[in-house]
Order: structure tokens, then C-alpha cells, then sequence
């Protein structure tokens, strides 16, 4: 996982009085350090929001790359710039989540719900 914070590895993260590294870094670190839970799911809003171009750039494409890993990653991102750009087209990407919940246990779950709520409606 390359997230550019080779920089600030020996520093000490800091707090309100204390100063340590960056907030960039700090964003970064937190994005990381999710990351090494391995989870299944990422929900990210806006993790980019903040950072430079270079470090926006090693955020998109580890999350690009736990997609391709088979981890589902859902994130915002507000307005990127050009070299944020990531490979896969929009298009792609929604219709890489639409196949991917369509099937998913909780989809079917929920449409069962739905389906249920519906009929209880109906009735009188």
C-alpha cells in the first residue's frame, strides 16, 4: 500500500498543542490504518478533500487498487482535478456497484422487505 507517507514515518503524530505531522498526513494515516483491518467494505466521504494533487493521487489509486482486489470501496469525491483522475470512466464504476449490489445478500433482503411492507400497505 503506497499512501506517500514515507516522509513523516519517524515523527510523532501530535494533538492540539503539540504539533506533529501535517493534516494531509493525518487524513492519509487515517485512511491507512483502516486499510490494515482489511475490511470488506471502505465508506470513505471525500478523501481527498484537502490534500495536494500528489497525495489525492496515491489515495485514488490505493483505493482503486482494494477495488480491484475484490473490497468494496464506496467513496465521494468532491470536484477532482484532472490528475486525480482515475482509469475506470463513471459509467464503469456505477455499473461495477449496480452488478455487484444487485446481488448482493442485502439487496435481496431488502427486496423481500419491500415486498412486504407493499402488501401490508395494500391491505385494508
Amino acid at each position: 500500500m503506497e499512501m506517500g507517507l514515507q516522509e513523516c514515518a519517524d515523527r510523532i503524530i501530535g494533538n492540539w498543542h503539540l504539533r506533529g505531522i501535517s493534516g494531509g498526513e493525518k487524513r492519509r494515516l487515517s485512511i491507512a490504518l483502516e486499510i490494515l483491518t482489511r475490511p470488506t467494505l471502505l465508506f470513505l466521504d471525500e478523501p481527498t478533500t484537502g490534500l495536494d494533487s500528489a497525495s489525492a493521487y496515491f489515495v485514488a489509486q490505493t483505493l482503486r487498487n482494494l477495488a480491484h482486489d475484490a473490497k468494496t470501496v464506496i467513496s465521494s469525491i468532491h470536484q477532482p482535478s484532472s490528475e486525480e483522475e482515475v482509469s475506470l470512466s463513471t459509467a464503469e464504476i456505477k455499473a461495477t456497484l449496480i452488478e455487484k449490489y444487485r446481488w448482493s445478500e442485502y439487496a435481496t433482503t431488502s427486496r423481500e422487505r419491500i415486498k412486504e411492507i407493499s402488501n401490508m400497505v395494500r391491505s385494508p
